[in-house]
Parts: structure tokens; C-alpha cells; sequence
């Protein structure tokens, strides 16, 4: 999943956020589609394997920000960067943003992924460790959000996985 937005605000505060969201780990699902073992553990055919993979933050076209993850973690990328309604100025100036959407090729948020984000606390204590995640919102920061793009998602019979292609 690709999702698209610009940053605003001071020079240093805008840095702090970028490091926040680079430093973010989501769980990647892929399906195994024939046998095999990966780190001495044996998998068969139709197996989930989840691995921990790194937002990647790519700066892009005008100044705006790409942010690729895994499509199952959108409402947790939104509740973590505090977009959780479709509030977002950005989100509302209609003609403007279609356009944005047009030139980076993504869609609209749905409805349903809001109301999901709006469910996640975006700090999280891990039990039984010294370790804990917290938001990417940064004050004086403003996110402002062009859309989204999905991934394909392809079997790849040589490496044995059906997955997103992140």
C-alpha cells in the first residue's frame, strides 16, 4: 500500500517525523505455496508467515511524501499519524485534491478505514519488555493526505510466496 501526503511545518519538526514514521515496523503476511523450511522452522503449502517489515518514506513529485506498507496497515498508519476522520483540510478541498490524485495515480481513503483507525490507540506498552511504540504526530506538524495507491499482489512460484509486492 501506497499512501500519499505532504508535511508542513518547521524545518526541524519535519525532520523529527520523518525519522518517527522510518523508524516504524508493520506486519507483513505472505502465504507459502509449497514446502519448505526458512530458519530451521518447516512450513507446508497454505502456511501464513508474518514477518516485520519497515515503512518505507520516499519523498516524491511536488513535495509530497510516499509512504509504503503493508495494505492491512493502513488504519494503524493513519491512527498513528493522527488522521483518524476525514477532518483533514486537505481531504476536503475537492477539486484540488481529484487532481493530486490524478497526477499520483491513487484513490480516495474509504470511509470504513477511518472508523478503523479511530479504534487504535497508537501508543502501545509492550508487556513482559522495556519497549513500547508510540505516534508519529509531531506538534506543529500538519499531514495533509492526497490518497492512496494499492500494491499488486503475485505468486511467486521460484521464491515459493504469494504476497502484497511492497
Amino acid at each position: 500500500m501506497h499512501l500519499y501526503f505532504f508535511l508542513r511545518g518547521v524545518y526541524h519538526q519535519l525532520e523529527i517525523m520523518k525519522t518517527l514514521l522510518q523508524g516504524q515496523f508493520f506486519c507483513w503476511k505472505r502465504k507459502v505455496l509449497r514446502k519448505m523450511k526458512i530458519e530451521g522452522k518447516e512450513f507446508k503449502k497454505g502456511d501464513i508467515i508474518v514477518s516485520a517489515v519497515q515503512g518505507a518514506l520516499r519523498p516524491t513529485l511536488f513535495g509530497a511524501y510516499e509512504y509504503v506498507f503493508p495494505r492491512e496497515a493502513l488504519p494503524d498508519v493513519l491512527a498513528i499519524l493522527g488522521i483518524i476522520d476525514r477532518t483533514d483540510a486537505f481531504q476536503r478541498k475537492g477539486f484540488r485534491v481529484a487532481c493530486l490524485r490524478k497526477v499520483f495515480e491513487c484513490k480516495k481513503i474509504p470511509d470504513e478505514i477511518f472508523k478503523q483507525a479511530q479504534k487504535i490507540n497508537p501508543i502501545m506498552i509492550i508487556n513482559g519488555s522495556n519497549r513500547a511504540l508510540s505516534t508519529c504526530v509531531v506538534g506543529g506538524v500538519a499531514t495533509h493526505i492526497i490518497g492512496i495507491k494499492e500494491d499488486k499482489h503475485k505468486k511467486w512460484k521460484d521464491i515459493g510466496f504469494e504476497q502484497e509486492m511492497l
